[in-house]
């Protein structure tokens, strides 16, 4: 092997490693940024209220109980959450400024909206929490036709009990807070006769099978191994009962849209609830109006819980002046939707992949007073796949992650802000820069929708009636980061938990007036006819070339239907493109064989004109004008399909449908046609094999079957070497083969599949071709000699006769 190829592949692969080394070791996190201003305008570090020292991930405290009993709603729909878990520091106002309007204390609560169970007509299984009346968990429950859910957890196999929200309770347990109708813990059988079957919100977690669990994080480690469909047994203590047993049949866990993201979210976590409220007036005009309201700390109090049933919860708080007298009420309801059609409706009534959300500020004082309302949105959406899928960025430098702020509005059409642009701002490394803020008391901006974009699902808020042309007036839209964003290394920016804030224009209320606003929440699947229904359809990008994946798309489920398998789909999907395609790729198949031919020739014509570039080039040019040849007729076949590919991996990308589709039904190989294979975990370091590294935690084997393929392909279509530099060249060439390999080693399966069937025609494409002598050593004649005719006569063949000889090929 030449000296100046192994010196090329070693010097390359040491950079590589170098690289690699250097990033993962040399480049430690950066040290924390300072918060953002102390009023909390904008949702940076972490979430607004740990910039202040609050909310739900501060207090160690948070959700302690005091002794009291469970009530249970109807149909085992939770109002209160067990025993008072009010924390300290929501005992006074939470974030309240001095001075501030006093608020009465209200014990903690829990609220399910929907049932986990089968044959309910939710898609849609929501907890609330009055701790800011807010959404603290969010689940797909819906159903497949085989009775499973549609969408479950793909990071996340192990047996689920339900959404419990656990809180620690020292050396007594984990008091159980919810316990969502339909759930297994609500199905759970005492062994003890006389119980009625479920666990109940306030019992006190103890024993799982052998292990006792004293916080949440050892009933994590107790079920690490559980499988969905086995038994567990846990002991709890409830309250004027003592210690019972009950038996769990675990089950498989749906996709949260929104999660606390602790451990397999089984309590309150470090990300703040979604969708609270605060009395803020909008950035630029704060200060600005003497009548406004303060905010009492809305977003951190817990509110009163005034009715609720299984589709529907009111909150309700009222605000007091400094005297103690009436200020502001408040209150905040939610309306979960009822699924009354087929999955592919386009109804948004019928579908139901949405809530209802409305707010209304009366004013209870004597005198006129102004409100301004600042919205949060929704964050904790899953980041599943962030180590190996690609979303694409509309612009062509723009960076998009695992979960983006999007938005749509009148005037200024669609836009999307990156997880790392929105990581650079939250830790201070770029100016903070609101997507839009008004300049004025009237400066409004008609927002369609707004919302947090993760690769497969979307969570949203919009306009109600969005279809009919209504749009929410907003004054500011402000891009945010929630949870702890300072804990983020470089190499994990895509993990960055976006959100955002709507602010409201201030509002005047005389004494007894209201002011209502009315949204609504879309959490579903980024599905095109889903998404159309509600009118956010622009969320789905399929990237440069939409016009080939639009059609494709609908092709591969058109086989899908046909076979009822993604990966037989795919592989006919393959076989119509290619054969779309035949005329030039066998066209390319010709030439790359016709150049082989001719090899013996160009190796004569570079050892006579070695010396001689300029001779060599015509002499080079006249053979092919003898043959008739173009060496550069098989390029078009690369420019028709570098678009088609593209359209594909995009198509393939972005299908909802690969999700949770087996390449071999009931194999857990390659059951998720929308990431990698994941054979096996191998036990390699972290730089090579970590979630961050190239090659990424799993080995896979199809992306080196597909390597493999493209060796073989390039060996059949590269003409030997004529010269030492093109020897090196094409050596040059097998190693970024290889390399190209390693850095797609994480593609999705679904991919790899359409490459594996491509190569796979173009060699057999390749390999049928006629076998035929080349036209010049056929005749004998040296390489200087044009082609003779066949049988009798001297002459030299003419050009006709030479491309109906090539036409044969």
């Amino acid at each position: 092997m030449d000296k100046r190829f192994i010196a090329f592949v070693v010097l390359s692969t040491g950079m590589m490693l170098a690289y690699i080394t250097l990033n993962e070791f040399l480049a430690p996190n950066r040290p924390d940024i300072a918060d953002g201003p102390a009023d909390g305008d904008k949702p940076r570090v972490a979430d607004a209220d740990k910039a202040k020292g609050e909310g739900p991930s501060k207090s160690k405290d948070a959700g302690k109980a005091d002794g009291q009993p469970a009530a249970v709603g109807k149909e085992g729909t939770e109002t209160a959450g067990g025993p008072d878990a009010r924390p300290a520091e929501a005992a006074d106002g939470g974030d309240r400024k001095d001075g501030a309007d006093a608020v009465p204390d209200v014990a903690r609560k829990w609220v399910t909206l929907g049932h986990f169970g089968s044959n309910q007509p939710y898609r849609l299984m929501a907890i609330l929490t009055n701790r800011g009346a807010a959404i603290e968990k969010l689940e797909l429950v819906e159903r497949a036709p085989n009775g499973r859910f549609r969408f479950l957890d793909l990071d996340d196999s192990t047996g689920y009990p339900g959404y419990l929200a656990l809180v620690d309770e020292g050396p007594a347990g984990c008091r159980i807070h919810v316990v969502p109708p339909g759930s297994p813990a609500a199905l759970a059988r005492c062994v003890k006769e006389g119980i009625e079957p479920g666990l109940r919100a306030g019992d006190l977690l103890a024993r799982i099978d052998s292990a006792n669990v004293l916080s949440r994080g050892e009933v994590v480690e107790a079920l690490r191994d559980s499988k969905p469909g086995e038994t567990i047994q846990v002991d709890v203590h409830r309250e004027n009962v003592g210690t019972l047993s009950f038996e769990i049949e675990l089950a498989e866990k749906p996709l949260a849209l929104i999660a606390p993201e602790t451990p397999m979210s089984i309590g309150p976590g470090p990300n703040p609830p979604s969708f609270r409220v605060s009395l803020r007036a909008p950035v630029a005009l704060a200060g600005t109006l003497r009548e406004l309201a303060e905010d009492p700390g809305l977003a951190t109090m817990d509110w009163e819980v005034v009715a609720s049933d299984p589709s529907s919860v009111e909150f309700r708080v009222e605000i007091q002046s400094k005297d103690g007298k009436p200020s502001l009420e408040v209150r905040k309801r939610f309306r979960l939707a009822q699924a009354a059609g087929e999955p592919d409706s386009d109804d948004p009534a019928e579908l139901a992949y949405h809530l209802e959300m409305d707010l209304e500020i009366r004013n209870t004082s004597e005198t006129r007073q102004a409100v301004a309302v600042r919205w949060d949105g929704p964050n904790g959406l899953p980041s599943e796949g962030w180590w190996y899928a690609n979303k694409v960025h509309p612009s062509f430098f723009g960076s998009a992650g695992a979960r983006d702020l999007v938005w749509n509005a009148v005037g200024q059409g669609f836009g999307i802000r990156g997880a790392r642009e929105l990581y650079q701002q939250a830790r201070g490394e770029t100016p903070d820069k609101p997507v839009f803020t008004a300049s004025g008391p009237e400066d409004a901006t008609e927002l369609r929708y707004a919302g947090i974009d993760a690769q497969y699902f979307c969570v949203a808020m919009l306009a109600s009636g969005l279809r009919d042309g209504k749009t929410l007036p907003v004054a500011e839209l402000i891009p945010g980061a929630a949870g702890d964003v300072a804990s983020l290394d470089k190499a994990r920016v895509k993990l960055t938990n976006a959100t955002f804030s709507l602010g409201s224009l201030p509002r005047r209320l005389e004494p007894g007036e209201s002011w209502s606003e009315t949204a609504v929440v879309f959490a579903g699947p980024r599905e095109t006819h889903v998404l159309d229904a509600y009118g956010i359809g622009d969320i789905l990008y399929y990237g440069w070339f939409p016009w080939v994946a639009k059609p494709l798309s609908f092709v591969l489920r058109a086989f899908h239907f046909l076979v009822g398998n993604y990966g037989l789909a795919i592989i006919m999907l393959t076989v119509v493109v290619r054969a779309a395609m035949f005329p030039l790729s066998r066209k390319a198949a010709r030439n790359a064989a016709m150049m082989q031919e001719l090899a013996p020739e160009l190796r004569k014509i570079a050892e006579k004109h070695k010396n001689d570039m300029e001779k060599r080039m015509a002499a080079q040019k006249e053979l092919y004008a003898r043959h008739n040849f173009n060496p550069f007729g098989g390029c078009l076949l690369m420019f028709i399909q570098l678009p088609i590919f593209i359209g594909l991996y995009r198509c393939l990308s972005v299908d909802i449908h690969l999700r949770q589709a087996p390449l071999v039904p009931g194999v857990a190989w390659a059951s998720n046609l929308a990431g990698p294979d994941q054979l096996w975990r191998w036990p390699l370091p972290g730089f090579l094999a970590g979630e961050t590294g190239f090659l990424g935690p799993y080995l896979n084997i199809l992306p080196i079957i597909t390597i493999v393929l493209f060796l073989v392909q390039q060996k059949l279509f590269t003409p030997p070497a004529t010269d030492e530099q093109t020897r090196m060249q094409q050596q040059m060439m097998k190693f970024m083969m290889v390399f190209i390999g390693v850095m797609f080693f994480k593609v999705p399966s679904g991919l790899c599949i359409y490459f594996i069937a491509s190569s796979i025609w173009g060699i057999a494409e390749r390999l049928l071709l006629p076998k035929k002598t080349s036209p010049s050593s056929a005749s004998g004649a040296s390489h200087h000699s044009p082609p003779r005719r066949s049988g009798s006569g001297d002459g030299p063949m003419p050009a006709k006769q030479v491309r109906k000889q090539r036409r044969r090929w």
